[in-house]
């Protein structure tokens, strides 16, 4: 869940960040050594954008973490926040997926925290109605919800793709709630948000596809308008290998409001068992 309790709460130090990007350049380099496959539709091909297809085989689990470094905002130039996420997921038939996100914590630095925080853990259901690689395009259904010390989230998705040949052309329309409170537990405020992903992706040969995304956000505070909305923009790449993959992606903020990070960089890492 991109996650407004998040943004309502309280990005990491330089130790958390060279840590994170270490991990991230050994995954890499495992990746470049491991032999090539062909490319299974249940590995996504976006960090940011969610798929139609994407999901465990039936009766198989798959584990996926998410790192989300967000730095550098108009009002903080010494912003930085790193966002993660734990989440495993269970094929339930060949077009339901669950997933349980274990947890979602962020490490904080900033002008106005410094701190390490859990946020809330989520449940999940995806459900297939049309395949994008036999239908005239995919259709998927997509709801999430999150609990946490710091309030409630909700989640819809609507998840809209095709797949020709080498390419894939994916779009997502989210609508976001949440309500948080200044006591555990104790939600008082409301707030909402519209989001439209796209992300075009080509497979360059079987292990390898490169691509880009695109996020618009449509901030409604109290359920109003108002706010100015943010355009982010970046390239993508995802390296597939049989058991798991490894994708990411960085956004650049094109528009937006002063405490919107300028830079963000995604790293998603899935494991297959």
């Amino acid at each position: 869940m991109k996650s407004l309790l998040t943004r309502l709460g309280h990005p990491p130090s330089a130790s958390w960040l060279r840590a994170a990007l270490a991990v991230a350049g050994g995954g890499f380099a495992v990746a470049q050594a491991a032999p090539a496959y062909s490319w299974q539709p249940t590995n996504r091909r976006f960090a940011f954008v969610n798929e139609t297809t994407h999901g465990p085989a039936t009766g198989k689990f798959e584990y996926e973490q998410f790192q989300t470094w967000l730095t550098h905002t108009s009002n903080d130039h010494g912003f930085d926040r790193l966002d993660v996420k734990h989440e495993v997921e269970y094929g339930l038939s060949d077009r339901l997926y669950s997933a349980i996100g274990l947890a979602e914590w962020h490490v904080e630095d900033s002008a106005s925290e410094q701190a390490t925080r859990y946020d809330l853990s989520t449940a999940e259901l995806k459900y297939r109605l049309e395949d994008p690689r036999i239908a005239f395009v995919g259709l998927s259904v997509q709801t999430e919800l999150g609990v946490g010390p710091a309030g409630l989230a909700w989640e819809n998705t609507l998840i809209v793709d095709k797949v020709v040949d080498r390419w894939e052309l994916a779009y997502n329309l989210e609508v976001e709630a949440a309500w948080t409170g200044d006591k555990t537990f104790e939600f008082e405020e409301n707030e909402g948000e519209i989001v439209q992903l796209l992300g075009v992706s080509y497979e360059v040969q079987p292990s390898l596809f490169l691509g880009g995304e695109m996020v618009y956000e449509i901030p409604l505070p109290d359920w109003k308008s108002g706010e100015r909305t943010n355009l982010f923009l970046g390239p993508n790449l995802s390296l597939h290998r049989e058991g798991w993959a490894l994708t990411a992606t960085s956004l650049l903020l094109l528009s937006g409001g002063d405490d919107e990070p300028a830079f963000q960089l995604r790293l998603v890492f899935e494991v297959d068992f």
